[in-house]
């Protein structure tokens, strides 16, 4: 379902994003990073050609804000991922990007993925 897709993970927890690159390598996407900053993230997808990503919306040194907001302007779709209720309220500012809610099941990922990119290709049709 996600093939050939090059994935960018923003997870501060080692063993979450263990669990992400393998729903995602078990769908035929790949993951082209998987980071643990912001910081980092925006270096990556600046240079780094990517799909979608996936972000923790809480961070050990804050949140994925920045990137969203970055990735955004270069026309890249993303998707929230979070297990915390405020953090989900907070997203509210971005009423177009879907969350993904933790403890979540492999097919939700890769539905809520697959959907993401089925959206975007009709809206800029050509890219894929």
């Amino acid at each position: 379902m996600l093939d050939d897709l090059r994935i960018m993970l923003l997870e501060d927890e080692p063993l979450v994003a263990m669990e992400l690159a393998e729903i995602i390598s078990t769908a035929g996407g790949t993951v082209a990073a998987s980071i643990q900053t912001a910081q980092e993230a925006l270096g990556f997808s600046d240079k780094t050609n990517i799909d979608v990503a996936i972000f923790d919306v809480h961070l050990r040194a804050g949140t994925s804000f920045e990137v969203a907001e970055a990735l955004t302007e270069l026309e890249i779709p993303f998707v929230f991922c979070t297990g915390d209720g405020q953090d989900q309220r907070r997203v509210a500012n971005w009423p177009d990007v879907p969350v993904i809610v933790k403890p979540y099941r492999a097919s939700v990922v890769v539905e809520t993925l697959s959907e993401l990119m089925r959206n975007r290709n009709q809206r800029h049709p050509g890219t894929a």
